[in-house]
């Protein structure tokens, strides 16, 4: 393909997605509850318009969590308790099998359209240059903010 006829991937991106709207929470996300004492999923769901709205939470990622179960005494405890949160979060297996898991999240949040849950500087980053909306959360307001518009 030349690169006149390349179409700005951008474009693509910010296309209008008929269809449900997903939410994919990467790792930083399930322990703010236990560090900030807030309902992440209740503050996704209020500003998204409090439709319904699957939290995702792609295999790869409930891979990393079992992992550091085995890390220190204090790291153990937090993401027991985050893999607690599992119950209201779908797993989904993100069909993207080499890479990173933030590799894996901007693939799949591109490929199905998805808002990414995140506070991985680096990664919202990315993810915004490429046109994927990120809810990320704000220290000094104590609650979650959105980057990009949402579908």
């Amino acid at each position: 393909m030349k690169v006149k006829d390349q179409v700005d991937l951008s474009i693509l991106l910010n296309i209008t997605f008929i269809g449900m709207l997903r939410v994919i929470l990467d790792t930083n996300f399930l322990v703010l509850p236990l560090e900030e004492r807030i309902d992440v999923l209740d503050q996704i769901r209020d500003l998204l318009g409090a439709r319904p709205i699957p939290i995702l939470l792609l295999e790869s990622l409930e891979e990393a969590l079992n992992k550091c179960v085995s890390s220190s005494p204090s790291e153990r405890r937090l993401f027991k308790s985050a893999l607690n949160l599992l119950d209201n979060i779908a797993i989904e297996s993100s069909g993207i099998i080499q890479g990173k898991v933030d590799e894996r999240i901007l693939q799949f949040s591109i490929r199905r359209k998805a808002i990414v849950a995140t506070n991985d500087k680096e990664l919202r980053k990315r993810l915004r240059s490429l046109g994927v909306t990120v809810l990320y959360f704000r220290e000094g307001k104590r609650r979650i903010e959105i980057e990009g518009a949402v579908l």
